[in-house]
């Protein structure tokens, strides 16, 4: 299996073949309804029917002549770079890409300084990241939305925040302050998530209750509705990604 510097599931979440992971374990990576590296049982995907590739942190896929084109995020492409949580139409069956980004530094990081950095070493780190990686693919975001939370005695404001999925899978946030920090420690919400950051990220409600979110130079990174951001304007619905934890702005009940 090669070992790339991001690693990339593809999670059928609508079709015949609903519920199926596979790993991108080489590049070209070739999905179709036979002679495929992924063989899908849809009867409009082609016999190849889509090429994907990873080349050093960006993942890309290609339409191969197929009958019935590729949809990617609403629009019909012939190549497209991937993100995270993208989602793919493909004959009758959506498919949602998963990336793990920086892998390579996630490694690097976690087995400099280890006195015991040798094979067993290592694979505890993979677990690690398998573990971690399983959890982020079983994401779905195809089920309702949850758009109201229980009313807080002492909130100050009427929104909150829901951890959609993660380690901290439902829990619920509370704004009682114009500024909540979000983080690994040092914060008002704290998450399990080693990925966050010890203090990730900031949101601020101002006199007339417009929400912002702003990134605390964190490792990686901040997003709002699958785009990173240094600083945005957020609202109830908004979906905000810090490490591998996918939280929702929410509306509180009376």
């Amino acid at each position: 299996m090669a070992e790339f510097e991001i690693r990339v599931t593809l999670t059928v979440v609508e079709g015949v073949d609903h519920g199926y992971t596979v790993e991108l374990d080489r590049s070209p990576f070739f999905l179709g309804r036979s002679r495929a590296d992924f063989v899908m049982t849809d009867k409009k995907v082609s016999s190849i029917h889509a090429c994907f590739e990873i080349e050093g942190k960006v993942a890309k896929v290609v339409d191969e002549n197929s009958t019935n084109g590729i949809i990617l995020n609403g629009q019909k492409v012939r190549e497209s770079t991937l993100n995270n949580l993208d989602m793919i139409e493909i004959g009758f069956s959506k498919i949602r890409v998963n990336i793990v980004e920086n892998l390579k530094f996630f490694k690097e990081k976690n087995l400099s300084g280890r006195e015991d950095s040798g094979e067993e070493s290592k694979a505890d780190i993979n677990a690690m990241i398998n573990e971690e990686l399983s959890q982020f693919s079983k994401w779905d975001l195809s089920n309702p939305s949850l758009k109201e939370v229980k009313k807080s005695k002492k909130a100050k404001y009427p929104y909150g925040l829901l951890v959609r999925q993660g380690l901290d899978r439902g829990k619920e946030l509370y704004f009682d302050r114009e500024e909540v920090i979000i983080g690994r420690s040092n914060a008002n919400f704290v998450l399990k998530d080693t990925d966050v950051s010890r203090t990730h990220a900031i949101i601020t409600i101002d006199s007339n209750r417009k929400m912002t979110i702003k990134d605390m130079n964190s490792t990686n990174g901040t997003y709002v509705n699958k785009k990173k951001i240094s600083q945005s304007e957020i609202k109830v619905g908004d979906l905000i990604q810090v490490g591998q934890t996918l939280c929702e702005v929410v509306l509180e009940s009376e």
